[in-house]
């Protein structure tokens, strides 16, 4: 499928976030909907695709491993753990500490002078790449292959037992990682067990890569039923061999661990929905903060425009994306409680706020909110989340003309009528 970027969209759901293209959830390879508890991973595929005009590149980046992990990792079939002995026997570094190949032997001689004749440079990036790297294997090993406290012993046929052991305990999102650069860059085990558990980095992995690929075998693993069933997701190639220019081999498989390690990255943190990570992360297009829901603190009464403010917030949000409205928080971050309302308890406080929504927006938008209190710092927030709604939203205050709010950036923007119906025509065709 052609993705197209001007057609992409972040939308909040009940459970978890979507990328919509058009009026569809944007699909995997396999036909699965690109969604994820959190939303930073779909933020990163949102910007990768738009920053590449919508191709999927077919390589090594975000769009790509996530579709391998909702497609593979995520029903419970793993190719690299399937293949694991398979792909263990030819990986040289694992072959080099069980004693079946000699140092020199990581690469075909051979290959690497023709190599070495045409490009010179690449002699010492290639020898101090590999004996870099072997140190870094000899500390993976030494942290996971022990015999007891401080013991290691590195012999015989346990380097396979260990490392497989290492991969079990991953989670799926570095087991996706490990399977896509062994799978497309014919890596082995070794060489992305090491960038995925932070031993080397991009260019080291890359410096490790080039040696790998100078190897005699002309396929480094031969697993053709994976690579037709991935066909769809990556293009499996990727050798140094024959006439392809080093520089830029290495240039583009740097480029692709890179993704992957950002790729990573998204899944450390996973975004969290309460109050004291929503304040930390700011206001932003799905995150805005008001400091009360009805009383103006300058002027020491209630206002109907504090209450439009929040009501447009809400609107806003349920006409683009969704969000979540923090009320009882400053902008600065600093917490000023629900307290500051005046109103007798929490139940009051709710019973006021869904008063004002059924007012402006009819009963039908309920589902489309939710809203829940926590305590933070002895004082009271409300969290709003808001969804996006199915229809489109406008704001009927009374004593206040009718608008139509979308989210612009970290603000709410009310739209024109000509600007409204085509963002309406664009935005809330039948699904």
């Amino acid at each position: 499928m052609e993705i197209k970027a001007q057609l992409l969209d972040l939308v909040m759901r009940d459970e978890d976030y979507v990328l919509y293209h058009g009026d569809q959830p944007l699909l995997t390879p396999g036909g699965r909907e690109v969604a994820s508890p959190t939303a930073r991973i779909l933020k990163q595929l949102l910007f990768e695709l738009s920053m590449n005009q919508g191709s999927s590149l077919r390589s090594v980046n975000t769009y790509s491993l996530f579709s391998l992990q909702l497609d593979f990792l995520a029903q419970g079939e793993d190719p690299f753990e399937h293949n694991f002995d398979s792909i263990a026997a030819q990986d040289p570094f694992i072959q080099l500490k069980e004693g079946n190949k000699k140092q020199s032997q990581v690469f075909d001689p051979l290959q690497a002078q023709n190599l070495f004749e045409k490009n010179p440079a690449m002699l010492p990036v290639i020898f101090w790449g590999v004996s870099g790297l072997l140190v870094s294997f000899n500390n993976f090993l030494a942290v996971n292959h022990t015999s007891g406290p401080g013991i290691y012993d590195p012999s015989g046929k346990m380097i396979t037992s260990v490392i497989r052991d290492v991969y079990l305990k991953y989670e799926k999102y570095e087991k996706t990682v490990i399977n896509a650069l062994s799978l497309v860059h014919g890596s082995g085990i070794v060489l992305p067990l090491l960038l995925v558990g932070r031993y080397v980095n991009a260019s080291e992995y890359v410096n490790g890569l080039m040696a790998v690929s100078l190897q005699r075998n002309k396929e480094f693993v031969t697993l053709a039923d994976i690579e037709s069933i991935l066909k769809n997701i990556f293009d499996v190639t990727g050798k140094i061999r024959g006439e392809i220019d080093p520089y830029t081999f290495f240039t583009e498989r740097f480029r692709e661990a890179r993704n992957a390690i950002e790729y990573l990255l998204c899944f450390k943190e996973v975004k969290k929905e309460g109050a004291e990570s929503l304040i930390t992360m700011g206001e932003s297009n799905d995150v805005e903060f008001k400091s009360t829901l009805r009383w103006d603190l300058k002027a020491g009464k209630t206002s109907q425009h504090v209450e439009r403010a929040v009501l447009k917030t809400i609107s806003a949000f349920m006409n683009s994306g969704g969000g979540s409205l923090l009320i009882g928080v400053r902008d600065d971050g600093s917490i000023e409680g629900i307290e500051s309302d005046r109103l007798p308890n929490e139940d009051k406080f709710l019973l006021h706020f869904w008063t004002l929504v059924r007012t402006a927006f009819g009963k039908d938008v309920s589902p489309y909110l939710k809203t829940r209190l926590e305590k933070a710092d002895g004082k009271t927030i409300c969290i709003v989340k808001c969804f996006r709604s199915q229809r489109p939203v406008f704001l009927k205050q009374p004593g206040f003309e009718e608008e139509f709010f979308i989210r612009v950036g970290p603000s709410s923007n009310a739209l024109a009528v000509s600007e409204a119906l085509k963002y309406i025509a664009d935005h809330f065709s039948e699904k």
